[in-house]
């Protein structure tokens, strides 16, 4: 039978709303409990309380205490038992969430609003009697959700079929009916607790009135639990029918008994088949021993087999170290190598970019000389036109004069005007061959300087390129020869050796043909060893 595990309530007010539980929960473990308050505790309440999920809507109230009564607010109110249920088969959770009804408040039928729920369970889970939640817990309170929330957290529930969530509207009088079905399924009968729990607790000390009116055994049967088995039975079915139940029932254990007992023989068959099996499993037995003794001998020769394995591989891997330093040595030497072209390398960017600042320089004063040459170019020019033009002007009055008098006497003039156009066209054409040949040596000037010019400024981008190029060689070689020395360290802290250079970054003459005359003989000795080890 099951048992009571514990009991919850969740804002329950009672005694006029002067008391209150706000969330309590009572462990029994499934044994007998008592609960030990001073008068008007709450000892009826709590009782009362707890009979509710588990009678029908008339048997709810006591005699001064209706049902109704504890429920005055919009917020539900939750009554959770938990039952044990027998042989280990889990737990199951009955409970009820109650509310007035915001609908019809002056409807004494339907004065409430309830909805029960049952919940089957293996262990804990976010659905037992501990975490349902209905509560929201926050920093310093902890906060009821409102009937709307819960219910609707109900009906997810319910829908999803992982979980064996069940509830019930129990103003709907078939989903009443079906809740009252499912308890029974778990063995909690409404009728027990209307007819005996009930009665018992219906007043003030009912226990003792039991016992008053009951003073044995027989009288306590005849008048509190016949009238319950009696209740209990289904007296409106027809006996016949269930005299061919009772006789079909049988008929079919004895079957299944008839089944038992061939099994059983065939066991007995099987069992004296089996006695020669086992003497062949018993041969069968030595002769496996004899091959797991051949195992074990096999797998001692594969044991030796593998150090073995493992002694050469360990030389093998010496070998390769040996390699691997080997190698380790050449490319130090190859650093060494590179080291010095860095050396060779960098003397060389010094000479350019000292042969660069001079050309800079040399460029500056050609370029300041040019400059002085274009002036004293232009100011000769200047000069040169200025005489020209005052010539030009002589030469306009003299013109002048002589028109005025070629105008007197032109006829007697005209010798003299034509001697003077020869004289004046002979000494414009000089100036002009003149100023043209000015012109071209100019001209030539300025191209030859033009080209030097340019030379110098191809040789300029030139030096740039070449100096950008030594620049990131030098980076290159130095992050290179940084890591040569890391490599060097790490080399002398592995292999115990102690290779240093002097202070201009090399080895002394004749140490790495010593070092490598001193390799050369370790490999050949290692080989020969590993050779004579072989055979």
């Amino acid at each position: 039978m099951s048992k009571i595990n514990a009991v919850r309530f969740i804002n329950l007010n009672y005694n006029n709303n002067t008391m209150r539980i706000s969330d309590d929960t009572f462990q029994m473990s499934g044994r007998s409990t008592l609960m030990s308050l001073q008068n008007g505790g709450g000892k009826s309440v709590l009782v009362q309380m707890m009979t509710a999920p588990f009678v029908h809507k008339r048997y709810r109230d006591a005699k001064d205490r209706p049902f109704d009564s504890y429920f005055t607010t919009s917020k539900p109110t939750f009554i959770m038992v938990e039952w044990k249920l027998d042989r280990g088969a889990g737990y199951c959770l009955a409970g009820m969430m109650v509310r007035r009804s915001q609908l019809t408040e002056d409807d004494a039928e339907n004065a409430l609003e309830m909805v029960s729920f049952i919940c089957e369970y293996q262990s804990r889970c976010g659905q037992d009697i501990y975490n349902l939640p209905v509560v929201e817990k926050r920093n310093k309170e902890i906060v009821l959700k409102n009937y709307r929330e819960c219910r609707q957290l109900f009906e997810t529930y319910k829908k999803d079929h992982t979980m064996r969530f069940f509830c019930y509207d129990m103003n709907n009088s078939a989903q009443s009916k079906q809740y009252f079905d499912k308890l029974a399924e778990y063995q909690i009968y409404y009728k027990e607790w209307e007819n005996i729990v009930r009665k018992i607790n219906l007043e003030e000390s009912g226990l003792s009135k039991l016992f008053a009116d009951c003073r044995d055994e027989k009288g306590l049967i005849e008048k509190w639990f016949l009238d319950a088995v009696e209740n209990k039975l289904n007296k409106e079915k027809d006996r016949m029918k269930e005299f061919q139940n009772i006789i079909e029932k049988y008929v079919i254990s004895y079957k299944a008994n008839q089944s038992k007992i061939e099994r059983r023989n065939t066991i007995r068959q099987f069992k004296e088949d089996a006695s020669e099996i086992a003497s062949s499993a018993g041969e069968y037995k030595l002769v496996t021993d004899a091959v797991e003794e051949q195992e074990n001998r096999i797998a001692g020769f594969r044991d030796l087999l593998a150090q073995m394995e493992t002694a050469q591989n360990e030389a093998r891997d010496g070998l390769l170290a040996d390699k691997a330093a080997c190698a380790k040595e050449l490319a130090r030497i190859e650093y060494e190598k590179y080291s010095y072209d860095i050396v060779n390398l960098m003397e060389e960017l010094r000479f350019h970019v000292s042969n660069r600042d001079m050309i800079g320089v040399e460029r500056d004063a050609l370029e300041m000389e040019i400059a002085q040459t274009e002036l004293l170019l232009h100011k000769m020019e200047l000069a040169k036109q200025r005489e020209q033009v005052e010539e030009a002007g002589q030469d306009e009055s003299l013109i002048r004069e002589r028109l005025s008098v070629m105008r007197e006497g032109e006829n007697r003039l005209e010798p003299e005007r034509r001697a003077l156009g020869r004289a004046l066209w002979a000494h414009y054409g000089q100036l002009v061959k003149d100023t043209q040949g000015q012109l071209g040596q100019n001209e030539s000037a300025h191209r030859e300087e033009s080209q030097r010019i340019n030379a110098l400024l191809e040789k300029q981008q030139w030096l740039d390129e070449n100096i950008i190029r030594l620049i990131a060689d030098i980076s290159t070689y130095r992050e290179r020869q940084n890591g040569f020395s890391r490599v060097e360290d790490r080399f002398n802290d592995e292999f115990g050796e102690t290779f240093s250079r002097n202070i201009v970054g090399e080895y002394e003459p004749g140490f790495l043909d010593i070092k490598g005359a001193q390799f050369h003989q370790e490999l050949a000795e290692e080989t020969r060893s590993c050779t004579a080890h072989k055979k």
